[in-house]
Parts: C-alpha cells; sequence; structure tokens
C-alpha cells in the first residue's frame, strides 16, 4: 500500500467561452475503491487567455494493492450564478461521474465528446440561457493499484487538450483549454522524526533519504515539502535543526 497526491496544477486557456473573459470554477473528484466519491472545487475568477494557478489537491490517500481509483476534473465558465450554487453542482456531478458506470471518454483524454453532453445537462441549472456560460474542460481516468505504481516510477504529469463547441454570440473560435494535473507518492510529513525514524517512514513509502543538514537531532523540515507528489525512488533532503 501506499500514499498517494493528486493535483491539478493549472489551467492554460488558448481561447475563452466568451467574447473575452471567462469565468472559472474547477472541481476535482477522487473515488478510492469502495469508498463514497469526494469532490473539491475551486474559483479561479475572471480569466483571460494564459496560463492560471489552480493548484487543488487530494494530498496523502492511502490506496491498497486490491483498490483502484477514480479522477476526475471539470472546469466551467459560469458567471451567471452563485458561488454556493455552482461548487454544489460541481460535487454533485463529479460524484455521480465518478461513481457511475465506465465514462464513453478515452483515457487521459478530453471527456467533451463523449461524455460533455451528459455532464453539460446535468449542470444545466448553473449555466444562463443565451449566455456564454457552459463547461470547457473534463476528463475522467481509472487506474488500478498496479497502474498507479507503473505511472509514478517516473515523474507523472498529464496536459490534457479541451476543444469545446461552437458558441452562438460568444468567441468566434471554440474554446481551447489545456488542464495540467500530476499525481505521484506524497512526501510523508517527518517533522520531529530522528534520522533513523525518518529512513524507515521514507522506504515504507518508496522513497528514500536525500542530504541532510542542520543541526541537532530531529528534523525541522524537508525538500519536497510534506504531501508533494513526487515518483518512486526520491530522494528527500532533511533539514535538522529547533521545532518551530
Amino acid at each position: 500500500m501506499s500514499n498517494f497526491t493528486f493535483t491539478v496544477e493549472s489551467i492554460q486557456i488558448a481561447d475563452t467561452r466568451s467574447a473575452h473573459e471567462d469565468t472559472d470554477y474547477v472541481s476535482l473528484t477522487l473515488k478510492v475503491g469502495g469508498d463514497v466519491a469526494k469532490t473539491q472545487v475551486q474559483k479561479i475568477g475572471n480569466v483571460n487567455n494564459g496560463v492560471h494557478a489552480v493548484n487543488l489537491s487530494f494530498t496523502n490517500i492511502l490506496v491498497n494493492p486490491t483498490d483502484s481509483i477514480v479522477l476526475n476534473y471539470l472546469v466551467v465558465n459560469a458567471g451567471s450564478t452563485s458561488i454556493k450554487s455552482v461548487s454544489d453542482a460541481m460535487m454533485n456531478i463529479g460524484n455521480t461521474f465518478a461513481s457511475g458506470p465506465a465514462n464513453q471518454s478515452p483515457q487521459l483524454g478530453s471527456a467533451l465528446p463523449g461524455d460533455g453532453p451528459w455532464i453539460t445537462t446535468n449542470l444545466v441549472s448553473i449555466f444562463k440561457a443565451g449566455s456564454c456560460d457552459g463547461l470547457v474542460a473534463a476528463e475522467q481516468d481509472r487506474f488500478s493499484y498496479d497502474d498507479l505504481i507503473s505511472k509514478v516510477s517516473n515523474p507523472f504529469s498529464q496536459s490534457t487538450y479541451h476543444v469545446g463547441p461552437p458558441t452562438s454570440g460568444c468567441n468566434s473560435r471554440p474554446s481551447g483549454y489545456i488542464v495540467k494535473w500530476e499525481m505521484g507518492i506524497s512526501v510523508p510529513d517527518l517533522t520531529g522524526k530522528t534520522l533513523v525514524q525518518a529512513r524507515t517512514v521514507l522506504e515504507n513509502a518508496g522513497l528514500a533519504v536525500g542530504t541532510s543538514s542542520g543541526s541537532g537531532s530531529q528534523i525541522a523540515s524537508t525538500t519536497p515539502g510534506p504531501g508533494q507528489p513526487e515518483p518512486l525512488g526520491t530522494k528527500v533532503n532533511l533539514f535538522f535543526g529547533p521545532q518551530r
């Protein structure tokens, strides 16, 4: 068994859905084995073309060898309703999407062509009729435990390009979004541990001790830090000193 971190790092807009700015929200949903799916939602705000940080994460998620996981994210342009309405709707559809039958879209590919119409129908309450509101990105992937271990044997980062349908009275071009997400072994929190204890914890996680610096017998911080997604075998540098 291992602990994993899953992160939507950023969105890159090549073309907005609206003529100028989109009001974007991002959701991230994770379902592990038979557990109930969980969804987080973040408002990005009014954004134009370019790269915009998201940093929405599930960290230190325990996955057993018999588990499989389902991961999905959605990005919507929804500037015509309240934050709570958008969040509630995205949580509901994210959980439903992850808990339903196999999706119609390719692994590590955009879900807009296959599942986009179904998602849009289920989010219609937050999209104002006649406006430029709408779904601009969606992806859902399924991994067995062995798939996860194989993927994180090297640094894993996925950038998926999403092309939206033509919109009337909005942008003259279809929306174009690139969503960058990553996953890896979670770096454990080693604060307060000794070198011997840290080595045991890291080895159990599939990681290793890197450099050691500072003074004292207890770890004050690490690089990379706790919860960061890293590939198997990553060396974690330890800094010893007073506890904060």
